[in-house]
């Protein structure tokens, strides 16, 4: 008996769906318009998927992504002289190392001018901070 899992059989135009293209086939991506990969942020970060951002201790990580989410909600056009191409303008931010104590200074600090005007009911923090 073999354990693999088979993709659904393809339908006419080779997705596994209308609804759910999940599964496809080689011969669909070669024939598809795509010439670039979608980006979200300039070359930095594509508009699918997941990136990471490492670097030492201290250098700024985490404040370049609170900046980046901010930009996305406040709907700049750019983000340090690169164009920004978000589809929702809606941010969750993901974070192992701060608590909601200080995220709320940082924020009040660093953010709160640029936000002023902005609804910021579209920008969650999701705290992770005992792993």
């Amino acid at each position: 008996m073999q354990n693999k899992i088979q993709p659904p059989q393809t339908n006419s135009n080779e997705h596994s769906s209308e609804s759910d293209n999940v599964f496809t086939t080689a011969k669909v991506m070669l024939e598809n318009d795509i010439t670039e990969i979608p980006m979200l942020w300039g070359h930095f970060f594509q508009k699918y998927g997941l990136a990471l951002i490492a670097g030492t201790s201290d250098v700024g990580k985490s404040s370049l992504m609170r900046q980046f989410a901010t930009a996305i909600v406040t709907e700049k056009e750019s983000f340090l002289g690169f164009e920004l191409k978000p589809d929702h303008k809606r941010v969750i931010y993901v974070s192992s190392e701060d608590d909601e104590d200080s995220l709320s200074v940082r924020f009040k600090r660093n953010i709160l001018k640029v936000l002023i005007t902005q609804d910021m009911k579209i920008f969650w923090y999701y705290l992770m901070t005992e792993i």
